[in-house]
């Protein structure tokens, strides 16, 4: 459950019932998917008396692949209503390289700004504009200008939240931050282009 806001500010009130759980697989689910491999029974863990110690757990191979460790596990406690993904740490790096660091992950005023605020979106909407009302060609060397903009859209959007954000940040190191993130998502959006053998502007095109 997502509160409206923040999207990384997550509300757990407690686990759904098993018919709740399976009546909301029977609407998801997808008659072709192979029913051996798309549900693993969950492990039981026996933990000692003073609960899970996520530093000591060892993550398993995965049951689609064996020969692959799993990127990540959801720990759950029914007893206690919590739950706790656990990613491994290259996983972690790789997820900040694609999405960005999380704010509560910012280890600075300028990554909290740009985690909170410098979405795929926003950096999407610039490059729309550049790309079908600019005619300019998409392609990676977008990025000297888009940034900028990028920037200066976030000042002008979102400068009352800043006046009141409760850390402090130079302006100045927002902008190198926010340039990784946009050619981090030119990068994404080259490869799916060429994975659906299209191109952005098809799409928009379509869309518009």
């Amino acid at each position: 459950m997502t509160a409206p806001g923040n999207p990384y500010e997550e509300t757990f009130e407690g686990f759904l019932s098993l018919e709740q759980a399976w009546d909301v697989f029977e609407q998801i689910r997808i008659e072709e998917a192979p029913t051996d491999v798309s549900f693993v029974p969950a492990t039981i863990l026996d933990t000692p008396s003073d609960g899970f110690d996520p530093a000591a757990y060892a993550f398993p191979p995965s049951s689609l692949a064996p020969d692959v460790t799993v990127e990540g596990v959801v720990v759950r406690s029914d007893k206690h209503a919590r739950r706790s993904k656990l990613v491994r740490e290259a996983f972690e790096e790789l997820n900040r390289e694609q999405f960005g660091s999380r704010p509560e992950d910012a280890e600075s005023g300028a990554e909290y700004v740009v985690a909170c605020y410098c979405t795929p979106a926003r950096i999407r909407k610039q490059i729309r504009k550049m790309v079908l009302e600019e005619n300019r060609e998409f392609s990676l060397h977008l990025n000297d200008d888009l940034y900028p903009r990028v920037v200066e859209d976030l000042w002008a959007e979102n400068w009352p939240e800043l006046m009141d954000l409760d850390t402090s940040f130079t302006p100045a190191d927002v902008y190198p931050l926010v340039a990784k993130r946009c050619i981090t998502e030119l990068r994404k959006m080259q490869t799916n282009a060429e994975l659906n053998e299209t191109d952005p502007i098809a799409v928009w095109e379509h869309l518009s």
